[in-house]
Formats: structure tokens, sequence, C-alpha cells
């Protein structure tokens, strides 16, 4: 890390973040990122506001009390880039707290992966690999709520920004060069979208294995008990484990199917507390008739379906064939086909990914039409080697 502290302005009131933000209007980029306290709350506390510009370095101050609504309008305006690290989280916290999406980015992280670093690549370790400094990472855990605010916070909040825009010239000429800006750009412009960052609030219910092992009645019960473990976090400002820990859940339901609160009091896996604080409530919330609306969220839960071994060996074999194109061309695999793409095609093998933009590009459409149509592929052993193939394809 540098050892010396540039001058920054720190930004505390409405009027003179305003004028912050006359002053950059016509700035083509600023870099940007945020510090946060996320644990023992349901909703983030947003402490900080780092900006890199032309003109200089800010600390913006949201526990101040400002109103941020300028510096928002910033964010969602597309003749000012906005560069980032990793800036999914910063721009899912200004969605969720700020119904604000940002306009015209350029994430560093993203960049990195499409010239060939792993995806995900830590800042620090970028900046060192690009830039040829070394940053200390020792206030990554601080509390970030305190004011005021030390030299070395201020040195590591600064940090974090100053040289965004260096990495971006970098990661941009590369990009240039590999010809592959309409690639990044395709990645960028999945940050702009409401979808990228919108949550089913049901999810943790129906993704739950326990979903699948009980009667329905217990479902119903199962899904309200979510819905009122984040009711009570959302209300108390509390994280989830706080209110209920999710490991005491399956207990609960189980408990409360067989015996009301009478069966809480009786299952040593459930603290007195619980019992005595909430069977009442459990118990009514259970003896109570599914809603037409429960039942409705319900019917989105899959059916389960036995794992079938060929299926994820091809799987495999198709993930090990990506890797190796990712390899030719020199791009994150882990960015171009995550592993989470694997787990939806096991659950829904019906549903169709890679239809277009810039991964179909790179993968070509045998690749593509391979994953899509894993039932029909074939594995032949032959005296030349191992080819995938398809059934019904005639043959090339």
């Amino acid at each position: 890390m540098s050892n010396d502290l540039p001058a920054y302005t720190l930004i505390q009131k409405t009027t003179d973040l305003e004028d912050f933000v006359r002053q950059h209007a016509h700035v083509p980029w600023i870099c940007f990122d945020t510090e946060f306290i996320g644990e023992k709350r349901y909703q983030t506390l947003l402490c900080l506001i780092q900006i890199a510009s032309p003109k200089g370095f800010f600390l913006l101050d949201p526990l101040s009390d400002m109103d941020l609504s300028s510096f928002l309008s910033m964010v969602s305006n597309p003749s000012v880039e906005k560069i980032t690290h990793a800036g999914e989280n910063d721009f899912r916290l200004l969605f969720e707290q700020y119904d604000t999406l940002p306009r015209n980015v350029f994430d560093t992280q993203i960049a990195a992966g499409m010239v060939g670093y792993r995806y995900p690549m830590g800042f620090a370790k970028l900046v060192n690999a690009e830039l040829s400094l070394r940053l200390s990472k020792g206030h990554t855990v601080t509390d970030w709520e305190a004011r005021p605010l030390s030299k070395k916070q201020v040195q590591y909040a600064i940090d974090d920004v100053r040289y965004l825009h260096p990495l971006r010239e970098k990661l941009g000429a590369q990009i240039a060069r590999l010809d592959r800006q309409a690639w990044v750009e395709d990645e960028f412009a999945r940050l702009e979208r409401a979808r990228f960052y919108e949550r089913d609030p049901d999810q943790d219910a129906l993704s739950s294995r326990l979903m699948r092992q009980v009667k329905p009645r217990d479902q119903v019960f199962l899904l309200r008990l979510y819905r009122w473990r984040r009711h009570q976090a959302k209300q108390r400002n509390h994280s989830l484990e706080m209110v209920l820990p999710k490991k005491m859940i399956g207990s609960i339901v189980r408990a409360v199917g067989a015996g009301g609160k009478k069966g809480l009091a009786e299952n040593r896996r459930i603290s007195n507390r619980i019992t005595k604080k909430y069977g009442d409530t459990f118990e009514r919330m259970y003896a109570q008739k599914p809603r037409p609306e429960e039942l409705e969220v319900l019917q989105r839960l899959p059916e389960e379906e036995e794992d079938d071994p060929r299926v994820e060996t091809l799987l495999e074999l198709i993930y090990q064939a990506v890797r190796y194109r990712c390899l030719e061309w020199n791009i994150a695999h882990e960015l171009a086909f995550p592993r989470t793409v694997l787990k939806s095609k096991k659950v829904d093998p019906e549903l169709e990914v890679f239809q277009n933009g810039w991964r179909r590009d790179l993968l070509g459409d045998a690749l593509v039409r391979w994953i899509n149509n894993i039932e029909d592929l074939d594995v032949q052993f032959g005296q030349s080697g191992i080819c995938l193939t398809s059934k019904t394809a005639p043959a090339q």
C-alpha cells in the first residue's frame, strides 16, 4: 500500500454533495466503491462511498444523514462511466435500498476474466499483476460505522479506488487488442438490469431439502415459517439467524406438525426460549388453512428427480470441453460457464441456456447444442479416441 495519503474531500452535507455532482456533470468517468456492514442486520448499513475522478478523491459519508439522491443520479447517468471492481454487491445495495440501477459500467474483475485472469480475481492481486503495486487489505474487516474515520481507514478506502482507472486503461487496451469489446459490454449490461438483482423472497423455502421430505400441510407451515422469519428480521433489523437459526427450522416443523406447542417442548433440539416465546405463534400458524396464494407458490416447487449418473457424467464432460475452449481463447472458464449452469440443468433438463450473447459466440453452436440437448448425447469409444455424438443428428 502506498504510504502517502493523497488529498481528499470528505462530504457530509447534502448541499456539498449536490455541489460535487454539479462539478462532475461533464466528467467522462468516476471510480467508486462502498464500505458497508451487513453482519447482525437485515438491511445492510451503507457506511462510506469512496470516489476517484479526474477532479480528485472524495469520501461520501452516508451516516451523516445527507440525501444521496444527487449521487444516485450520477450512478444512473449513462454519460459518466462507472468503474468498479466486483461492483455487483455495491450496485445490488443501491438497487435494493434506493431503487437505483447503474448505467455505463466498467468492472475490472469481469474485464480481467475476459483477458485470461482467474475469475473472480481479488483487487489487490490484480493491482499487483497489472500495476506492480502491493496493497494492504488489513482493513477489510473494520468498524466502518465508527466516526471519525482513522487515517488507516481513509488510506484503505482511497486505495480501493485510486488504482481503478489505471486498471481500466490497461485492461481496456488488452480487450481492444483481442477485439472483445462487444463481449465485455454484453457482460457489463447484466449489471444494469433489474432482474439481475431481483430475488424471489420464497426461494429459501422452496430450495430447502426439507420441503421435499414433508407432507403438504407441513410444506405450507414451512413456507409460513420462512416468511415469518424474514418479516421479523426486517421489523427488528436483525439478521435472519438472530431471529431463528436455520438449523432449528427442520426440528420446529416436525415438532409442531407432530404435537403443536407440546411437541416443541418435548423436542430436546429446540430451546425452551424458542418454545416459550413463539410456541403459541407457531401453533396458530400451523393450524390456519392453506391460502390459495400459498398453494400457488408451492406449485413452483419442481418435482424431485432421481440423480441420473449418466447425465451428470455428460455434463461434466461438457464442462471440461468448455474449460478447454476457454483455455484456447484465454478467457476465465469460471466467467464463461459458471458451475451454477450445471446445477440448473440437473434441476431442469428442459432449461435452455446461452441462446444468444457472448457466451454463445465463444462456445460455438456445437457446444451450446450439447449443453441444451444433454439427453440426446452419447459417448462413443473407438480406437482413434473418445467422442461425444448426437443420437439423432446425422453423421457429419
